[in-house]
């Protein structure tokens, strides 16, 4: 019994200090899986406006996208690169640029990440039981696509 009574306390004081530091949203860019270094690096954002379902939608996409990087490393025969949960503030949204209220896949102007983010809009419904829409980034950000899961 005496030996199990520090396999017992560790867990507890983890999960209390994990609980403090993250309490509604991510503190940061919270990487997933690191992916493949030279892989198209998708970030999954949750957003503020959304709510609790906004933050699942957004976990279980990523969760997905996770295993798929650890059980093939690809998405549309493209490499996975890094994936990460985002948070977007009810601010940024409103600022513009972002697919407000929607649950959307964002990529350049380019074929080959038009067929990722295809790809990827379909993974999204099948992860969280939604629809996601494929569309594009004004950003110019080469290899590189953004999911939002903004959407109700």
């Amino acid at each position: 019994v005496a030996g199990n009574a520090p396999l017992a306390t560790a867990p507890m004081v983890a999960a209390t200090t994990t609980t403090a530091a993250t309490p509604a949203r991510w503190p940061d860019k919270k990487i997933v899986s690191q992916g493949k270094a030279l892989g198209y690096d998708i970030d999954v954002f949750a957003c503020e406006s959304g709510g609790a379902a906004s933050r699942t939608r957004a976990q279980q996409l990523a969760e997905r996208l996770a295993l798929q990087s650890s059980q093939t490393g690809k998405i549309a025969h493209a490499d996975l690169g890094r994936v990460r949960l985002r948070w977007l503030s009810a601010a940024q949204e409103a600022s513009g640029g972002y697919p407000a209220g929607r649950n959307q896949v964002q990529a350049d102007d380019d074929r080959s990440e038009e067929r990722i983010a295809e790809a990827l809009a379909l993974l999204a419904g099948e992860a969280t039981g939604q629809s996601f829409s494929a569309g594009r980034s004004a950003s110019g950000t080469d290899f590189y696509l953004s999911v939002f899961a903004c959407g109700p």
